[in-house]
């Protein structure tokens, strides 16, 4: 697999609390605001889609659970009327199936990282959110694509946003040896007698494995970015969610 490293700072930003990390695939900076949560109307996420030209009646998104599933976009109901309330119908999922050239999905992150898996050919992705819990997602969506395209894991590619670097991601020792001993042994470490887990290293490895063509990886700490959002540094009374969104973007 070819895999392009890209620096944060030379990404594209259509506005300045947001960033580009591939063509149509974006990214709130901490800036823009809370895009939370993933199950709730926002009032705040919903101007933040405006400003983008983003239609209401084409934009998704799940209520994220830490999970390896991924929902097909036409069955997943839209937020914009359910102002201040969870949406029952919006289901449990952490990845969504759809045609990025017609439609948006959307998925929030603070610390996790994430994912964009395409084929470029139909424009069928999946956009996903992928943190250690969830961490073999991407191999559920690269099936999904597959499965629905008829294609094959060679014609498609990834794109790898900023998460927790492993510097920072310091996890009990049973965490990080299972996580090892899943996604490889170089997705976990221990230095100094404190466990680490990779997330980019993990999923470097699963789209590797399954064959993907071309991984795309934004290599920037959440932790200790100051504009990025992180779980870990700010605290749950603290933190805030970027929005990572993917659609027909208007330049």
């Amino acid at each position: 697999m070819k895999i392009t490293h890209v620096s944060f700072e030379s990404l594209r930003k259509p506005r300045p609390d947001t960033v580009e990390l591939s063509p149509g695939f974006i990214l709130s900076l901490v800036s823009a605001g809370d895009m939370g949560p993933s199950g709730r109307y926002s009032q705040h996420r919903l101007r933040y889609l405006e400003d983008l030209a983003v239609a209401h009646d084409r934009f998704r998104m799940v209520r994220q659970v830490h999970s390896q599933t991924v929902r097909n976009w036409d069955a997943v109901p839209g937020m914009q009327a359910e102002a201040g309330s969870c949406n029952a119908e919006v289901p449990e999922a952490d990845g969504i199936l759809f045609d990025r050239r017609s439609c948006w999905a959307g998925v929030t992150v603070a610390d996790c990282m994430p994912v964009l898996v395409e084929h470029p050919d139909s424009g069928i992705s999946a956009l996903l959110h992928s943190g250690w819990k969830g961490t073999g997602i991407v191999t559920a969506a690269v099936q999904s694509i597959c499965t629905h395209t008829g294609t094959r894991p060679g014609q498609l590619r990834a794109v790898l946003g900023p998460a927790i670097s492993v510097q920072a991601y310091a996890v009990p020792r049973e965490r990080a040896v299972a996580f090892g001993e899943t996604f490889g042994a170089h997705s976990s470490c221990e230095r100094d007698g404190e466990w680490f887990i990779d997330l980019e290293a993990a999923n470097i490895t699963l789209l590797e494995d399954l064959g993907v063509s071309h991984a795309r990886v934004v290599s920037s700490c959440t932790y200790h970015n100051p504009l990025l959002a992180s779980y870990r540094r700010d605290g749950s009374t603290g933190f805030l969610r970027m929005l990572a969104a993917a659609g027909p973007f208007q330049r």
